[in-house]
Formats: structure tokens, C-alpha cells, sequence
């Protein structure tokens, strides 16, 4: 999800097999704009098999982009060019 220009947030949630055990992964993620291009983001993992967990987090340094945190924005239908076959 993204705030504008200014913040993001990612959760993800991955799950696989491997051999007769399932392993997980559990992921959160947030990026704040701090000052023009600077950021600050931070970022939680949990992941492990069915008998083991491990979790880490992390804080890092971001250089953004002019934009809103990759997002663009979609056109409507109305906005489309046309893809009539045929015309001249």
C-alpha cells in the first residue's frame, strides 16, 4: 500500500514444499520518505519449517525516486487510445 508520496507498506507471505516439511516465509516492510529523496525504511522476517522459526529485522537507507514510491497512475477507459482495426 502506498500513502501518497511519502510512505509504503509491503506485506508478503510465501509458503513452500520441501521434502515432506513446509517451509514459510512472513515478511513486512515499511518505507517512509524522509527528507526530498532520503528514506528510512524498516523491515521484519519471520521464516522457518514447521519445527524452527527465525525472525530478523532490519533499518536501512533508501534513495527515492521523484516519484510516488514506483506507483503510476492507471487510465481509465475513457483515456485509451483506440484499437479499432480497420479505419483509415
Amino acid at each position: 500500500m502506498i500513502a501518497g508520496r511519502r510512505a509504503a507498506l509491503d506485506l508478503t507471505a510465501r509458503e513452500y514444499f520441501v521434502e515432506r516439511d513446509v517451509v514459510f516465509v512472513r515478511e513486512a516492510s515499511l518505507a517512509v520518505r524522509v527528507h526530498r529523496r532520503h528514506g528510512v525504511g524498516v523491515t521484519y522476517q519471520l521464516a522457518g519449517r514447521s519445527s524452527n522459526d527465525r525472525s530478523t529485522v532490519g533499518i536501512f537507507y533508501t534513495f527515492l525516486g521523484s516519484g510516488g514510491f514506483g506507483a503510476v497512475q492507471s487510465l481509465r477507459l475513457s483515456d485509451r487510445p483506440s484499437t479499432e482495426v480497420g479505419k483509415r
